[in-house]
């Protein structure tokens, strides 16, 4: 299975799968409509869910929500969060089993762009009860997880300036997803919620299920990292294949959901043995591996290299 991340336009229709055309900025209505046509799993009682993911992006254009000292990006009392959360429901809890309390979600890199935490996107595209946690990466490639409270994250938009003065404009929605096997195809629906929430690109990551991988794929800078099985397969048979890597400048970001803690530690070894795989050649370039697993998120933390400096730190989420 081969995967392309598409640019997005930004004054024009995206022609989604069955030659469905979801204008710009998006029709609430049609949206719900493809959905509902599309994925069993949705129906028209999800179009206020829809309605506040848009609330949520357009609340994103007036309000500053990078910050450049790394600070929690915590609002358990704002009205849009509040929203969000009484659309995805309650905590179900630590007691819970993996797959029923944690996504992953998370946005940025080298400097630092906040974390896109939306957990109510995940009830758009699977009826499970989900738990959305997020991380923001600093500059120096440390994580700070987001509140469990706050679970929706700002997309910002526009310029944003560094703690080194320079602009960046974010380009990369960084949204895994769980998926039943067969539900949808990744492509359409990767497409899809980059429509909703007004990204130029929205990478994502289907999970393992039962310890078993389907897809998982991340960026490379501005480029596409694939995790290609082809086939369901075992968690440690996964091969991992780097492709377009002309940009290696960028951070790199890996994410999966997985089931129980042995997959956990299996990801986390797969991972250890692969990752020096996927770096250039050149001096140590160092690596953070955060495994989100409780309410605290960031337990099972470690760095595999913390001698590179600030300007070559890349971030390893999964």
């Amino acid at each position: 299975m081969s995967l392309q991340i598409k640019q997005l336009p930004q004054d024009k229709p995206v022609q989604l799968a069955g030659g469905v055309v979801l204008s710009l900025p998006n029709d609430v209505a049609q949206l719900d409509q493809y959905l509902t046509n599309t994925y069993p799993l949705v129906t028209s009682r999800d179009a206020p869910l829809v309605a506040a993911v848009q609330s949520l992006t357009a609340a994103a254009i007036t309000r500053t929500v990078y910050n450049t000292t790394d600070q929690r990006i915590s609002a358990p009392t704002d009205p849009i969060v509040a929203s969000i959360a009484a659309l995805f429901g309650p905590d179900p809890g630590p007691s819970a089993p993996l797959s029923q309390r944690a996504i992953l979600a998370g946005c940025g890199g080298r400097h630092g762009f906040p974390s896109v935490v939306c957990g109510s996107v995940a009830r758009i595209i699977n009826s499970s009860s989900l738990w959305g946690m997020g991380a923001v990466v600093s500059s120096s490639g440390s994580i700070n997880v987001d509140d469990l409270s706050a679970r929706v994250g700002m997309t910002p938009t526009g310029p944003l300036a560094d703690t080194e003065g320079r602009t960046h404009t974010p380009h990369v929605l960084f949204l895994p997803s769980v998926l039943t096997l067969g539900r949808m195809e990744p492509e359409p629906l990767q497409r899809l919620l980059a429509a909703v929430l007004g990204c130029q690109y929205c990478v994502g990551a289907v999970v393992s299920i039962e310890s078993r991988v389907l897809l998982a794929f991340g960026v490379v800078g501005s480029q596409l990292l694939c995790v290609d099985p082809h086939v369901v397969a075992p968690l440690a048979d996964v091969p991992f294949t780097l492709r377009n890597t002309a940009d290696l400048d960028g951070q790199v970001l890996l994410a999966m959901v997985v089931t129980n803690d042995e997959d956990i530690v299996g990801l986390t070894r797969l991972i250890d043995t692969t990752v020096q795989s996927l770096l250039p050649v050149g001096p140590p370039v160092g690596f953070t591996s955060h495994v989100l697993t409780s309410d605290a998120g960031d337990e099972g933390a470690m760095d595999l290299d913390t001698n590179a400096g600030p300007s070559k730190q890349r971030a390893l989420l999964f």
